[in-house]
């Protein structure tokens, strides 16, 4: 089969190496799997690195005028982009298309009337402005005989929820229910290490991500908090920043520890030693993967819940889901740290194998086989006729 992958968006580069969005690894990661799986795939870029490293990705550029940013550029060449990326699916003649792009009515207008089965794979919780307004369209797509992909049951289920919710301006009769969900990564079998005592945390500095509260949870004790974060995102005079702020200035000496800009791999390293995590939810998280690199080094986690959910929970098998413990309170917090302090090593790799079950490069490669197949048979089942992709004009 031949399988068209879109990324996230042309508004930041898209770097092999120095990835800036979890999106862009759960592209490469779909590219990987099916290529393995022997279909003929495609991926386009706006910007990027990408076909340095792998075959058959079209792209825009692989630089930026050194006197403007990415989005700056964008905004200017976003015609000609998005008919270079227009001429490349024509070119490529898919059987379907695999789009990670934020959900709009103009590009998603456009990429129906190819007359070719498209799976949209969202990766946020919807409840952005871009989602009320979208609304319309996002039923449109679904009645049409397209895929709407979550990434987890959490997210399938939030989604649905949120169309259910019935906005006066929308129109649409049908809600839009998502077909199907799948993982944004995969784990290789880890073998566990024995904790350090250290609780840790992993997020862009960020009020939403919780990105302090382990500090203040643990702050009348003296097991020690290591925070991994970056102020990349962070407007000093904007309510993020004023958060920031505060919390730097109240926890910036041990036991309360903040560790900014580290590398990918040596944050791994660190948190496969950790008694546990601290894993938050944002109102717009829909899978969130440092539980994923947690659980699948054998490291429990303590979680802030959405009404008693989280997606982790999803990442093992229901004999090990205590492991992934959503906290009710400050107390209920430090009495877990404390109790998984004596974890021993062997249930450390129970927790790591019961998450490599659930989310093995096998079962993942599976699974997305699974969701591009189905996609193909619902679209030939549906009734809706829609313009040939020879029939589609720049």
């Amino acid at each position: 089969m031949k399988i068209f992958i879109l990324p996230y968006g042309n508004k930041a580069f898209f770097s092999y190496t120095k990835r800036v969005s979890g999106v862009d690894a759960a592209q490469l990661m779909q590219y990987d799997a099916l290529k393995k799986s022997g279909h003929d795939v495609k991926m386009w870029a706006g910007f990027t690195d990408i076909h340095n490293y792998i075959d058959n990705v079209d792209y825009f550029r692989d630089s930026i005028p050194e006197s403007t940013s990415v989005k700056e550029y964008e905004k200017i060449k976003r015609k000609q982009i998005e008919e270079a990326m227009f001429k490349s699916i024509i070119k490529f003649k898919p059987d379907v298309i695999l789009s990670n792009w934020v959900f709009s009515n103009s590009l998603y207008k456009k990429l129906m009337n190819f007359d070719i089965p498209l799976i949209y794979n969202s990766h946020a919780v919807p409840g952005f402005w871009s989602d009320v307004n979208s609304a319309d369209t996002v039923s449109e797509f679904v009645e049409r005989g397209n895929t709407l992909l979550c990434v987890s049951d959490y997210h399938a289920s939030r989604t649905v929820d949120y169309y259910k919710s019935r906005r006066s301006d929308w129109t649409f009769t049908t809600n839009p229910v998502p077909d199907n969900f799948l993982f944004s990564s995969a784990v290789p079998k880890y073998e566990v290490q024995s904790s350090d005592g250290v609780v840790r945390h992993v997020s862009a500095a960020s009020k939403d991500k919780d990105t302090f509260s382990i500090h203040k949870l643990l702050a009348e004790t003296d097991i020690v908090s290591e925070v991994y974060t970056t102020l990349n995102y962070v407007t000093n005079d904007s309510k993020n920043g004023i958060y920031v702020k505060k919390n730097l200035e109240l926890y910036n000496e041990h036991p309360r520890i903040n560790r900014f800009d580290v590398d990918h791999a040596e944050i791994m390293e660190n948190l496969a030693k950790s008694v546990c995590t601290f894993v938050g939810i944002a109102p717009f998280d829909s899978f969130t993967i440092t539980s994923l690199e947690s659980l699948s080094r054998g490291v429990p986690i303590i979680v802030k819940g959405f009404k008693g959910r989280h997606p982790a929970k999803e990442m093992l098998t229901e004999d090990m889901q205590q492991y992934v413990h959503i906290i009710e309170s400050k107390d209920d917090a430090i009495k877990k740290v404390q109790e998984w302090s004596t974890l021993s090593l062997e249930t450390r790799q129970a927790i790591a194998d019961s998450c490599y079950s659930k989310c093995s490069e096998a079962a993942y490669t599976k699974r997305i086989n699974d969701v591009v197949n189905d996609a193909v048979k619902k679209y030939e089942n549906n009734e809706e006729n829609t313009l040939h992709l020879d029939q589609f004009m720049l």
